[in-house]
């Protein structure tokens, strides 16, 4: 298993019960048979349970993403949460290797796994954070827009066009969606992951290459960022520019960008002028 697949594993499960607790290959009591004393030991161990879990979960999704439903979300939320607690458990444990001299690809694993994942102890928590991504993915998928277009319908509008109206149409409605992930506790790698997703989905794949989300204080560009790979929640208080964009290749596109305040009831825009602006 490559160093790379654990790296993303971490990174999926910093936004995924009970059910963590049982003694199957992702409970926490696992992470623990693995000796502080051994920490060469300990990684092995986390990279292979982190591939079971990992498989898991992305089967998991795989089914939720296919068949929108009620169970299967709620399938797919405990199988994250299960990722989500057993990555909280082994970024505990990494940090009492973290001043040992060790060989470079220990250290390194370790490293990761302490950066990766939030901790997050409380399995209540844990699992509202994952039910309500597997929700809003959902809701995503399912939905459609003002003209009643689902995502099919404007992939295959935005292919064939380069109409800035119908280009508009699609990244308001992957901005909407984006809003409405934004409440305090959400993750911010899965913000970044649901822009790029409906960016993807309405033709555009691999975009945009500007980050999507970023801290907006004492300077105009500053921590948080949102990216799929890194961690970190979103908070009251923190005031983040959301700027989903779409470009095609021959030159020209759009990108909508406003500067939000979360607050405890979602996000509150601080400007008065329509991301629609042909209003």
């Amino acid at each position: 298993m490559k160093d790379s697949l654990v790296v993303a594993a971490a990174a999926l499960a910093a936004c995924a019960s009970a059910a963590a607790q049982q003694t199957s290959p992702g409970s926490s009591a696992q992470v623990q048979q693995a000796s502080p004393s051994d920490p060469r030991q300990f990684v092995a161990k986390v990279k292979e349970d982190l591939k079971r879990l990992m498989v898991e979960s992305s089967t998991a999704d795989w089914i939720k993403n296919t068949y929108i439903t009620d169970d299967t979300e709620r399938n797919a939320a405990s199988a994250n949460e299960r990722l989500l607690a057993y990555s909280s458990e082994a970024a505990k444990t990494a940090t009492k290797f973290k001043d040992l001299p060790l060989d470079p690809d220990t250290s390194r694993m370790l490293y990761l796994l302490r950066i990766a994942s939030p901790v997050i102890e409380d399995p209540a928590r844990r699992l509202e954070m994952t039910s309500l991504a597997a929700r809003l993915e959902g809701h995503y998928g399912a939905a459609k827009d003002a003209q009643g277009r689902d995502l099919e319908d404007l992939s295959k509008i935005v292919e064939r066009s380069r109409d800035y109206d119908e280009l508009l149409d699609a990244l308001l409605g992957v901005y909407r969606h984006a809003l409405d992930h934004c409440r305090p506790g959400a993750c911010l790698a899965e913000l970044d992951r649901l822009i790029r997703a409906g960016i993807a989905a309405a033709g555009f794949p691999d975009q945009p290459t500007h980050p999507i989300a970023h801290g907006v204080g004492a300077r105009a560009h500053e921590p948080p960022y949102a990216h799929q790979a890194g961690g970190g929640t979103i908070e009251e208080g923190m005031v983040l520019a959301i700027e989903p964009g779409a470009y095609w290749a021959e030159g020209g596109g759009l990108r909508l960008e406003d500067n939000f305040l979360i607050t405890a009831d979602g996000v509150e825009k601080l400007s008065s002028y329509p991301d629609d602006f042909r209003q």
